[in-house]
C-alpha cells in the first residue's frame, strides 16, 4: 500500500464518519420526540420536533413526526399535511380482509404525496 492510497481511505473514513455524526444525531432528536409522545408530553415532543425542523426545514421524516404530534394534540395540522383515516375492504374469490388505516399526506410544491400509510 502506497502513502497516497492510504492518506486517500483514511480521508474517506474521516469523511464518512463526519456525516455518519450528524444523521445519527438527527435521528436522536426524532426518537426523543417519539418517547416524549409516548410518555404524553406532546408539548415537550413538539418542542423536539421544532428543534429538529430549524436546522432541517424540508425533511419529510421530521414532517411526518409534527403531523403525528399535532394530531395528538387534537390541533389541526398546517395547511400543507392532511391525516385520513378510513376503512379498507378488499374482497377477492378466496381472500376478505377489512382493515382501518391512516395516511398521511403532505403537499410539496403544490403536490400531494402519501408520506406514510398504517394501521389505524
Amino acid at each position: 500500500m502506497t502513502f497516497r492510497s492510504a492518506a486517500a481511505g483514511l480521508a474517506a473514513i474521516v469523511l464518512l464518519l463526519g456525516f455518519a455524526a450528524p444523521a445519527v444525531s438527527q435521528s436522536n432528536e426524532l426518537q426523543e420526540a417519539q418517547q416524549l409522545l409516548k410518555q404524553g408530553q406532546t408539548d415537550r415532543a413538539m418542542e423536539r420536533v421544532d428543534h429538529y425542523l430549524k436546522t432541517r426545514p424540508k425533511d419529510a421524516r421530521g414532517h411526518f413526526m409534527r403531523g403525528i404530534v399535532l394530531t395528538e394534540q387534537n390541533k389541526p395540522g398546517d395547511e400543507n399535511l392532511a391525516v385520513v383515516t378510513f376503512d379498507q375492504d378488499y374482497t377477492s374469490s378466496n381472500i376478505s380482509n377489512k382493515m382501518r388505516k391512516r395516511q398521511y399526506w403532505q403537499r410539496e410544491h403544490g403536490v400531494w404525496r402519501i408520506v406514510h400509510e398504517g394501521a389505524a
